[in-house]
């Protein structure tokens, strides 16, 4: 079998002679052009994090006996995809404004300020300085 990594849909498409020379059909080169984008089709698609059994499992936790519809949990991934892409995003602003490669917890605490209003944002941030303790205690034993 011919190694097909050598070809490419450029090759296809800028040179008509060498898939001649090769000794492959006009119909093969089609066929290989469209896998081709097929498999580019795949690589592109950008997989956002799905949170929806991580939903499921807080709401058996908080509340046993109530359930949520499949919509609900819909509902609540994109909220919770939204709410996390504005965070990552405005602490790498952060980071990039401070000139660093790295995020750092101030980056993050800040980017909390601006998203979050009022209470609600300092709030988060004690809810979220008290879960990083208890993460980093239980780390140590």
């Amino acid at each position: 079998m011919l190694n097909l990594d050598i070809l490419n849909e450029e090759t296809y498409t800028k040179n008509d002679k060498t898939y001649k020379k090769l000794g492959f059909t006009e119909a093969y080169k089609e066929k290989v052009i469209k896998q081709r984008r097929t498999k580019a089709k795949k690589l592109r698609r950008s997989t956002r994090p799905i949170f929806k059994s991580y939903i499921h499992k807080v709401l058996r936790i908080v509340h046993p006996d109530l359930s949520i519809s499949k919509k609900g949990i819909n509902i609540m991934d994109s909220l919770v995809c939204d709410v996390f892409h504005r965070f990552s995003c405005q602490a790498s602003k952060m980071s990039k404004i401070s000139k660093r490669r790295t995020l750092t917890v101030q980056d993050f605490q800040s980017s909390t300020r601006l998203i979050l209003p009022g209470d609600l944002g300092q709030h988060a941030l004690l809810e979220g300085r008290k879960a990083v303790n208890n993460f980093m205690k239980s780390r140590k034993c």
